[in-house]
């Protein structure tokens, strides 16, 4: 029974060494690092996605546009055909 309290003592004095020890302060900051540069990485998708989604939408605008322009000029080119049909069945 003694040799079971003194592994158990031997524990406690282990795991105070290790909680007074500068490597778990050092991890302790490795991880708030880490946890960081997740976040940075995150917000950087984030800005990225909506740029990226901003892009698409100025361009299927401008093409949007570029269509009914055509569309105006199609409709202005059948109206005066027919306007010049009915003119000419007049005569």
């Amino acid at each position: 029974m003694s040799d079971a309290m003194d592994t158990s003592v031997d524990d406690r004095v282990i795991s105070e060494d290790y909680f007074n020890d500068e490597s778990v302060e050092q991890s302790t900051l490795s991880d708030e690092s880490d946890k960081r540069k997740r976040i940075n990485k995150i917000k950087l998708f984030i800005v990225f996605g909506v740029l990226i989604i901003i892009l698409v939408s100025v361009i299927l605008n401008l093409v949007l546009i570029f269509k009914v322009v055509r569309l105006e000029q199609r409709m202005e080119h059948l109206i005066s055909m027919n306007n010049y049909s009915a003119y000419i069945r007049q005569i």
